[in-house]
């Protein structure tokens, strides 16, 4: 819960950049993934999911941790608003 103006700060891997990663993580979501992980989505569009739940993205930096691209290495860290507040 965010007071009046609250911003939230957020660090998340998302879904991959590349078809064959991008279907790897798809199909461990569907399977093993969140039973191993406690929930965690390796796929999901975070930067969807927070405009969706009515944020408003001030900041997005994308990048890769580690610095190759392996299933859970494509990540973005930002702050966000909720949807009206200034």
């Amino acid at each position: 819960m965010l007071k009046p103006g609250g911003q939230l700060r957020f660090l998340e891997h998302i879904r991959a950049d590349t078809p064959g990663l991008a279907r790897l993580q798809d199909v461990l979501d569907a399977t093993i993934w969140p039973l191993m992980v406690d929930g965690c989505h390796l796929g999901r569009d975070a930067e969807a999911e927070l405009q969706q739940a009515g944020f408003r993205i001030d900041r997005l930096d994308r990048f890769l941790f580690p610095p190759a691209r392996t299933l859970v290495s494509f990540h973005i860290l930002g702050t966000a608003l909720r949807g009206g507040d200034e």
